[in-house]
């Protein structure tokens, strides 16, 4: 037997431990002739089991089964995996949830050529079992990326399960299901960011106000009380689209639309999903690694996604929130030469919504003096010439919902010159609203890819995760022809790379070993 194999069998050995002792009890104990072995999770170390969760094995001949293993009373604390120069406690390492109620084995050995085993979140319990995880940074990458970059990365699996198994000697093709895996990087930058995001969108509503106060076209409105006599209307605008956008940003975490980056403004907190960065985790080719940094691009540009759509988001809100744009329009001053008339003293406080649709509230009067009965006039003039309002402040609203209407950011360039086309003496101010959304968009962009990059690799240096691990071992005939004799699987295998030995962390992982006639 190779040192290789010696290696990856020494992962095994806790699990047929118990079988192998109480055969050696017996004078007559030989080794057995097929063995079959399985465990939910084992911990290795420099070739040696450091913990095993869940075992089972069965042996041929002595102890058949099927037998099984279940986890119970696991106590993470007591183990420890040596990385810089000291042990880490497991516990700090890995996180198993609620793994340990839904993760089993079942090992056979019905003959000399016959074995099946099998391990992980079996049957129904796979639709049970939620995500273990294991921080990269208690791995040792905490000292390799930027101080205060991340506060939180870890790596998270589904369900998971491996089969392998012999029938009459020969070596049946590998099972194996893995149900999620997911990279998840909190990060103070990116929190901050959303902040300042925030602050940026102050931005949009300064434009909004600029947009309402040049473009309403209160000309008929002073023509229509003229007669009145009244002083010309000042008017005030106030918008707080802000907070309607922010809040629409963080009812819910955004995903990109290829299903690979969500983005949780709220908290900071960037997931890759690496089920879908790989394009689904089962029936992968053998020892398939599932993170590179070749697959950096494909994150950023999922990220970009992301911000279009948060892009799209914003300016939704914008075209649905004429209700956060209130204006003010107030008539006030002397009446009368020498203001011997009184003073006129209107305030008509309405949205760009009522406006539009003609559904303002009342204006209200403190006039004095003999102002008192022009105010009054002034007031039944309004009521009835709601129309005349709602055109004067038509253009500003078009304005507004042409460039909210845009809804893909990201194609501004192209709906300039629509909008141009259609509306050229309002291009301008509509771009400024577009272009000042696309700068926040790029913004918060380039802090999540920024943060990222130094994270993939630092993942790429403490960590190599291969989904369905295979690990086999053949034996030669006297014809010379190689059959397989044994094999590992494990849906996930996970090297920690910062160990100062070789450490290894095995998820579902099943075993078999055959003896087959003649062959050595």
């Amino acid at each position: 037997m190779s040192d290789f194999w010696k290696s990856r069998t020494a992962a095994a050995a806790l699990v047929l431990s118990v079988a192998l002792t109480a055969g050696a009890a017996h004078a007559e104990y030989s080794p057995p002739v097929s063995t079959a072995t399985a465990a939910p999770l084992v911990l290795s170390a420099d070739g040696k089991p450091l913990l095993t969760l869940g075992g089972s094995s069965a042996t041929y001949p002595g102890d058949p089964g099927t037998n099984t293993g279940a986890v119970r009373d696991v106590e993470l604390g007591s183990t420890s995996v040596p990385i810089g120069g000291g042990g880490v406690p497991l516990s700090s390492i890995l996180n198993l949830g609620d793994l340990a109620s839904t993760v089993s084995s079942r090992s056979a050995a019905s003959g000399a050529t016959d074995t099946d085993a099998a391990a992980g979140t079996l049957g129904d319990a796979a639709n049970q079992a939620g995500p273990l995880s294991v921080d990269l940074l208690a791995l040792g990458g905490a000292a390799l990326v930027p101080q205060n970059l991340v506060d939180n990365v870890t790596m998270s699996f589904g369900a998971f399960s491996s089969r392998t198994k012999f029938v009459d000697g020969e070596l049946q093709p590998a099972e194996y299901r893995v149900g999620q895996a997911s990279l998840l990087v909190r990060s103070p930058a990116v929190k901050d960011a959303a902040s300042r995001l925030y602050q940026a969108l102050g931005g949009v509503d300064r434009q909004i106000e600029k947009i309402v106060s040049q473009k309403a076209d209160l000309a008929p409105l002073k023509r229509l009380l003229t007669p009145l006599g009244v002083p010309s209307p000042t008017l005030a605008v106030q918008s707080n689209t802000r907070d309607k956008i922010f809040a629409a940003l963080l009812a819910r975490p955004l995903t990109s639309r290829n299903k690979v980056v969500t983005i949780d403004f709220s908290t900071g907190t960037v997931t890759v999903h690496l089920d879908q960065l790989a394009g689904g985790l089962n029936d992968k080719p053998a020892n398939t690694e599932l993170i590179s940094s070749k697959d950096y691009h494909l994150v950023t540009q999922a990220i970009h996604d992301v911000m279009n759509d948060a892009a799209d988001i914003a300016l939704g809100t914008i075209s649905d929130s004429l209700d956060a744009v209130r204006l003010t329009l107030r008539w006030a001053g002397p009446v009368g030469p020498g203001g011997m008339g009184g003073k006129m003293d209107v305030t008509w406080n309405f949205t760009l919504r009522q406006a539009i649709d003609g559904s303002m509230p009342q204006p209200v009067s403190a006039s004095t003096g003999a102002a008192a009965p022009v105010a009054t006039a002034l007031l039944t003039t309004l009521t009835k010439s709601l129309s005349v309002v709602g055109k004067a402040f038509k253009p500003a609203s078009d304005l507004v919902l042409a460039a909210s209407r845009d809804r893909h950011a990201s194609g501004a360039a192209r709906t300039r010159a629509a909008r141009a086309a259609a509306v050229p003496n309002r291009a301008a101010d509509g771009d400024n609203l577009v272009e000042l959304l696309l700068k926040v968009k790029f913004g918060f962009t380039s802090t999540v890819t920024d943060m990222l990059l130094p994270v993939f690799r630092m993942a790429n240096q403490v960590i190599s995760v291969e989904i369905n691990h295979q690990e086999p071992r053949t034996c030669v005939l006297p014809t010379g022809v190689r059959l397989p004799s044994a094999r590992f699987t494990s849906a996930v295998s996970i090297n920690f790379l910062k160990a100062t030995v070789a450490a290894r962390l095995d998820l579902g992982l099943s075993s078999g070993s055959v003896t087959i006639p003649n062959c050595r």
